[in-house]
């Protein structure tokens, strides 16, 4: 995936109560991992989109 920080490799999933998300860099090798609780079928588009991705990637940036 193109992000604001470059190329990521991510790897999300969910179950009843949570959704978990991975990203790796390969440029720098950082990796970014978080895990939040949710509702199962209905993930909140504060953490699962590409957009909330992209917010968490710019907090966690160098």
């Amino acid at each position: 995936m193109e992000t604001p920080r470059g190329v990521a490799y991510f790897h999300s999933g969910d179950a009843i109560g949570y959704y978990a998300n991975m990203l790796y860099f390969p440029v720098d090798g950082t990796t970014v991992v978080y895990a939040v609780n949710s509702n199962y079928g209905r993930i909140d588009h504060a953490v699962s989109t590409k957009n909330a991705m992209e917010k968490i990637i710019l907090v966690t940036k160098k």
